[in-house]
């Protein structure tokens, strides 16, 4: 995962149109012609002072670091932190961008089994996961 910098692809993501929000943070996202994401968090002044604005852009670039194994890659994203995101805990935070990341598409996790990944291949001993 690297940095979105420029301002061209930054406004190509806008124009774009696609996007899924919250009340506390929205992600604008699109397909890009690169092989891996590319992301860029925007918290203006809005938000909070400068810790709050670096707090948000800090637990958002971690859970996306964190959980890239379990993203489409490909994709150019924006996220836009709203002032509402400043007085949310971590744990609150890293569900809106679960959620947002899942309404996009861009979570690859089985639906049913989060983070676990099967294959669904017969088992000798019977049942499609290999139960007894």
């Amino acid at each position: 995962m690297e940095k979105l910098c420029k301002k061209v692809e930054i406004d190509t993501v806008f124009r774009s149109r696609k996007a899924v929000s919250t009340p506390a943070l929205t992600l604008h996202f699109s397909r890009n012609s690169v092989s891996r994401n590319r992301v860029v968090i925007m918290a203006g002044k809005k938000v909070g002072t400068s810790v709050v604005r670096n707090r948000a852009r800090r637990v958002i670039w971690e859970f996306l670091r964190s959980s890239e194994p379990l993203l489409r890659q490909g994709m150019d994203m924006v996220w836009v932190v709203r002032p509402e995101l400043g007085g949310k805990s971590n744990s609150e935070i890293r569900s809106l961008e679960e959620s947002l990341l899942k309404e996009a598409g861009i979570w690859a996790a089985p639906k049913e089994h989060p983070g676990e990944f099967f294959l669904d291949f017969p088992s000798p001993h019977g049942g499609a996961r290999g139960g007894t």
